[in-house]
């Protein structure tokens, strides 16, 4: 098992290196449509827990997830990911830096992106997008909870070309909760 788990990750590994907007981009919808099956599994569990019979997935909604990560979050986060590598490469403070501008600029931009695209595609109704930013700052103080030691950690220690998979990797959980955020306004 463990030799079949390297062989994989040495395959991946390649593909980023040789499609490395691809492999990313596509590595980005797939944990973000997981986010969002594993939001729908909490929501479901939270309507069973109140009435019988929920409905079943909305794969349509998790489709425009997918979609979002390999068409949007994916190529961008991956380029924002090469930009800080390069701009700040060999200056001093530079992982402070890094993880700054990451915070600063990065998080609040995808925040807000994420819940105005995600409600408009799932409502097409602007006041509840309107409604759904009033969540900004929690989501943003709730980011700031997680990510500055995530980036830290991956900043520090990991290959540029392997930065955006490990962010992919602890947004699988975080992208439950920001899914799950942003369909508060569909109910």
């Amino acid at each position: 098992m463990a030799k079949l788990l390297v062989k994989a990750w040495k395959g991946y590994n390649a593909v980023l290196i040789s499609k490395p907007i691809l492999a990313p981009a596509v590595s980005t919808g797939v944990l973000m449509g997981a986010g969002d099956l594993l939001a729908q599994s909490v929501e479901a569990s939270q309507q069973a827990a109140k009435a019988k019979g929920t409905e079943g997935v909305n794969w349509r909604r998790t489709a425009r997830l997918f979609t979002l990560g390999c068409c949007l979050y994916g190529p961008w986060l991956n380029q924002w990911y090469k930009f800080l590598a390069t701009r700040f490469q060999g200056q001093r403070l530079a992982l402070v830096k890094m993880v700054s501008a990451d915070q600063l600029v990065m998080a609040p931009c995808v925040i807000g992106s994420y819940l105005t695209v995600v409600t408009y595609l799932n409502t097409a109704d602007a006041t509840k997008v309107s409604q759904q930013l009033r969540l900004f700052p929690e989501v943003l103080l709730n980011n700031y909870k997680v990510w500055p030691a995530v980036q830290t950690v991956n900043f520090l220690f990991v290959p540029v070309h392997l930065r955006l998979i490990l962010a992919n990797c602890v947004a699988l959980l975080w992208n439950t909760y920001m899914s799950w955020m942003a369909h508060q306004a569909s109910h």
